[in-house]
């Protein structure tokens, strides 16, 4: 099919934006690529920054974050230490790093070099000093590496306030045809955490002809992606259960067939088609209980041995990916139980009703 073209936002389109009725404030997102983050005696590394959004909570290692962060004052992730030189987060606060920025490609002077022929202004700068800025920023905190990683790759990013990152991005987009676009753009709902008012706002915000996403259409896509893979490991639990069954059934029957001349001798003495029936079932059941004991127990150790790896292997932190509750192990094994119950009612009933004299002449 035909490319989907992607539509950047304007000075215009956030002004737009924040005429819409119900919206308080509209900013543009901005991730900002560092040419290089550094401080004395250590190697320079790349790196992403964005301005630092009170809505955002980060656990932090060391220091404070202030209502309103100082200009040229940095919020660093816990990645960035051991890069840096710091030997802890407390190390970091208050010393001094340096942050670079380099501006973008020209594409219109590109494009009129190539109409033109002249090949000689493509040429690299060896000399990047005019097209590159370095700058001092004093570390104010350490955040800690996030529990949950929702978007992998933002536990790596370096924080400034609005002020920075809007000035290094200007610079670095300036004479480019990116100056003053985005691709996103944050906006604040007046009274936002009224659900009614804040899909109110949403839908002008489409009818105006922009795409609108929230917190709540976030964790609704979380929650069907859940739901998803909950009907997955129900349907390989169904398939567990059907093939559980089939091996109750086989077993029950092979169970009958070796003993065979028992059931007529028990026949013989006088016990009844019932109490045979019973019986049959009994050992059904205890296949079941034994069986759910087992797998119950197998599960929790693994679980219990996987838990801390699988955690670490996806960023969880203290987030328990298996989890097991007693009342649903116990649920399961009653489960377990009547399903093998069930399975054992044909071998059950074929034993019962064996004939005592043919059930004796059997080898």
């Amino acid at each position: 099919g035909a490319a989907k073209q992607v539509k950047v936002l304007s000075d215009n389109d956030m002004e737009r934006i924040r005429q819409i009725p119900g919206v308080e404030s509209v900013r543009p997102a901005i991730s900002l690529n560092l040419q290089y983050i550094t401080r004395d005696g250590q190697k320079k590394y790349v790196g992403t920054m964005q301005e630092f959004s009170s809505y955002k909570k980060p656990d932090l290692l060391a220091g404070t974050i202030p209502k309103n962060i100082p200009n040229h004052s940095l919020i660093i992730p816990e990645g960035f230490l051991e890069p840096l030189g710091f030997t802890n987060a407390q190390n970091a606060i208050n010393k001094v790093v340096r942050v670079a920025v380099q501006k973008q490609v020209n594409q219109t002077a590109i494009i009129s070099s190539i109409l033109k022929g002249d090949v000689s202004s493509l040429k690299p700068n060896a000399d990047n000093s005019n097209n590159s800025i370095e700058e001092q920023f004093k570390v104010i905190a350490v955040t800690k590496k996030p529990s949950t990683l929702v978007q992998p790759g933002t536990e790596l990013y370096l924080y400034g306030n609005n002020s920075d990152v809007v000035r290094l991005n200007d610079y670095t987009t300036q004479n480019s045809l990116d100056y003053h676009k985005y691709l996103l753009a944050y906006v604040k709902v007046i009274n936002g955490t009224n659900i009614t008012t804040l899909n109110d706002a949403q839908a002008k915000i489409k009818k105006a002809g922009y795409s609108a996403q929230s917190v709540i259409d976030t964790e609704k896509t979380l929650t069907q992606v859940i739901t998803v893979l909950q009907g997955i490991v129900m349907v390989f639990g169904l398939i567990a259960v059907v093939a559980s069954v089939f091996g109750v059934v086989n077993t029950m029957y092979i169970s009958v067939l070796q003993r065979t001349r028992e059931i007529g001798l028990m026949k013989t003495l006088g016990m009844h088609k019932r109490d045979i029936n019973k019986l049959f079932l009994f050992e059904a059941a205890l296949i079941g209980l034994f069986g759910g004991l087992l797998g119950s127990l197998t599960a929790v150790t693994l679980g219990t041995l996987l838990n801390p790896w699988i955690s670490k292997k996806l960023s969880l932190g203290n987030i328990s990916l298996l989890d097991f509750r007693l009342d649903q192990i116990i649920g399961l094994i009653l489960m377990l139980v009547i399903i093998a119950v069930v399975a054992g009612l044909l071998p059950a009933r074929k034993a019962s009703k064996l004939e005592p004299i043919e059930a004796l002449r059997i080898e």
